[in-house]
């Protein structure tokens, strides 16, 4: 890894929902948007990075990089060879990667951890559903490799926790407040339809984006800087029209 690469900063951007149309305190040229599918779920909440062995292989990585008009950049969908590892039947069941089929059409993870590290260099901001979980598995495999996981360190977007207020979906528990919406229930609420490949990470991405550019389109999003590099500020301090 170059010493460019690892040595670049990163402007910091909040993104909140809010219900009023809000102007931009500074522009974002390019966003990346990020899905992964893995070999299951983190041992426990909050697993640093920098311990990889906590934390799912990755099975599957997609990505596009778009810019502020919506004209995607750059599109790939990777399946990762299991070097090493088993995907187990029953989480192979929800995404649809074997084993077997991982072997067959899966590149090293060193090819794609190259070609996405090209990609993010480029992006002011990166947007996914549950954005730090897919974070935290490519963070992991960086470190599993011996490279610098503090390359996966931009300025991100969340957004299952960010429109929680916006879907107004209840806890089916009856607990205050709303529940972090799946992509599809987004998806759902912003377009009242489905999308087709769920839990295919390409077509996880492609709905996020959608989601997302219709979030921006309707005026639902506010952004602010911020000075200190990987944290989300508490306050906001948005520009309102």
């Amino acid at each position: 890894m170059s010493s460019a690469i690892m040595v670049r900063s990163y402007r910091i951007v909040e993104i909140t929902l809010c219900s009023n149309l809000i102007q931009y305190s500074g522009a974002v040229l390019k966003y990346l948007f990020l899905d992964t599918e893995t070999t299951g779920l983190p041992k426990r909440k909050a697993n640093p990075i920098t311990n990889p062995e906590l934390w799912p292989r990755m099975v599957q990585i997609a990505w596009m990089l778009c810019d502020e008009d919506e004209t995607v950049l750059d599109e790939q969908s990777h399946i990762i060879y299991p070097d090493g590892y088993e995907i187990p039947g029953l989480v192979a069941m929800i995404h649809g990667i074997t084993t077997e089929r991982a072997r067959k059409e899966g590149l090293p993870l060193l090819d794609v951890l190259s070609r996405f590290t090209g990609v993010l260099v480029q992006a002011e901001l990166i947007i996914g559903h549950n954005i730090e979980f897919d974070r935290g598995v490519i963070a992991a495999e960086y470190v599993r490799n011996g490279q610098d996981a503090h390359i996966f360190n931009p300025t991100y977007f969340c957004t299952m926790k960010k429109s929680a207020d916006f879907c107004k979906i209840p806890y089916p528990s009856g607990r205050k407040g709303n529940k972090w919406p799946k992509l599809m229930e987004l998806h759902q609420t912003l377009f009242s339809c489905s999308f087709e490949g769920a839990h295919d990470a390409q077509a996880d991405v492609r709905a996020c984006a959608k989601c997302y550019f219709e979030l921006l389109r309707r005026g639902m999003l506010i952004e602010e800087n911020n000075s200190e590099p990987d944290k989300i500020p508490k306050k906001k301090k948005a520009i309102k029209k």
